[in-house]
């Protein structure tokens, strides 16, 4: 039994948060290989934590369709018609996923979104709800205040409630909110029409949390998350460093030119002291160089790295014989990581092969079930101990036998030769 508690501890080990570094570009390659990378070098910040802090949510996804939007928010009107209140309040909700959700907004979004509380909040009035009401109500004229409801939709009853939650609002406490920099448009928070973007602008709102966006900027430009407390909060708007800073299809740096500089920018509104990415290495022969940056954009160092994300380095060509030209002046070799000693596949993992992983992962839990499920019949003096005791032999000989197996091809493989993807 102890070695089956090994074994699970073993296998049960969760790896530690990857680091990832920034592409500096949009290229599937270049995701590929900074994965690889953050798996060999563990740190705090990882993809998600990245997309999160830009965008506020781990999953973001393109500005979807309003007419979708409108389409649902019509559906759950015909559902409130129909005493269908359940399915009504899903349909809105979905609709403010999906503005959560959004990467980039503009003025219809934010409208549809904000009839979507003035629908949900004449819902719950009707059935009653009067607590959940005012709470969803006081929420929506906090962030869409500049967006009347409709009064051709709503009955004076709904018209004067929000009216009445909008004096409560008004007697809240304001916090100033300071704008650095100049960005061309019109700034807003959510629904609320802040102004212009020229030098240092003090506006005041609400504790809370906003989504900032730029009306008209010339270029899609990233939501900006924010979230007030009731301490004043400054936020910085550089325009070089916004127009490049994407989230789909991964978070990237669009940037072809001055990466470096960027990246030591967004180092800054990390409020980290160094930043790394990755880029196409000038040797080519599909290698690529992660550089690690300071706040100015000084390069500290590099290090170079195959498509997998597995450190190489380049060896001195070889000296010309006569009659003998050599098509590949360097080669790569790998590291040794510790991870191939990990037994379920977690060195084929790894190394990018994740189809191997699987198949050693699968095999592997699959004889730790027979071994387990064949131990406990054995000490639960099962009428068939021998037959017991025979199946616990040999299958926990074989699971011993196969992760070692495993191991060792994940070390002849990660040493001998460059793995190559599924």
């Amino acid at each position: 039994m102890p070695r089956t508690i090994l074994f699970i501890l073993t296998f049960g080990l969760s790896l530690p948060a990857h680091a990832y570094p920034v592409p500096l570009g949009s290229a599937p390659e270049l995701r590929e290989a900074a994965q690889g990378f953050a798996q060999q070098h563990p740190s705090q910040l990882s993809a998600k934590t990245l997309t999160r802090i830009l965008v506020g949510t781990d999953k973001p996804s393109k500005s979807s369709s309003s007419q979708s939007w409108l389409k649902s928010l019509n559906e759950a009107l015909e559902k409130d018609a129909r005493f269908e209140i359940e399915t009504a309040q899903a349909l809105r909700l979905e609709v403010a996923q999906s503005y959560e959700a959004s990467a980039m907004l503009n003025l219809e979004q934010v409208q549809l979104r904000a009839r979507m509380g003035h629908d949900a909040v004449a819902s719950l009035l009707a059935e009653g709800q009067k607590l959940q009401a005012v709470e969803l109500a006081r929420e929506n004229l906090r962030r869409f205040p500049d967006i009347a409801i409709d009064r051709k939709r709503h009955p004076p009853t709904v018209v004067d409630f929000f009216k009445k939650q909008l004096k409560h609002n008004n007697n809240s406490p304001l916090v100033p909110l300071t704008f650095q920099g100049s960005m061309p448009g019109t700034l807003y928070a959510d629904g609320k029409l802040l102004g212009p973007l020229k030098g240092e602008t003090v506006y005041r709102l609400m504790p809370g949390k906003y989504k900032l966006w730029i009306h008209q900027a010339g270029a899609p430009m990233l939501v900006r998350p924010i979230s007030l407390s009731s301490t004043p909060l400054a936020v910085t708007f550089d325009p070089p460093l916004d127009r490049a800073l994407r989230v789909l299809p991964h978070p990237h740096l669009a940037c072809t030119q001055l990466c470096e500089v960027l990246l030591g920018k967004f180092a800054q509104r990390l409020g980290t002291s160094t930043l790394d990415g990755i880029r196409p290495a000038p040797e080519g022969n599909e290698l690529y160089e992660v550089i690690s940056v300071d706040t100015a954009g000084k390069v500290l160092r590099k290090t170079l790295i195959n498509r997998h994300g597995l450190t190489v380095k380049l060896a001195a060509p070889a000296p010309a014989s006569p009659g003998f030209q050599s098509s590949n002046t360097s080669e790569t070799f790998n590291t040794f990581s510790a991870l191939w000693l990990l037994p379920g596949g977690v060195g084929q993992f790894s190394q990018g092969r994740i189809g191997w992983g699987i198949a050693w992962a699968t095999l592997e839990t699959g004889l730790l079930a027979w071994n387990i499920h064949s131990r406990v019949r054995y000490d639960k003096n099962d009428p068939e101990t021998d037959w017991a005791k025979t199946q616990t032999n040999i299958s926990g000989y074989s699971l011993w036998a196969i992760g070692a197996i495993g191991v060792l091809e994940a070390v002849i493989t990660g040493l001998l030769e460059e793995p190559k993807p599924e």
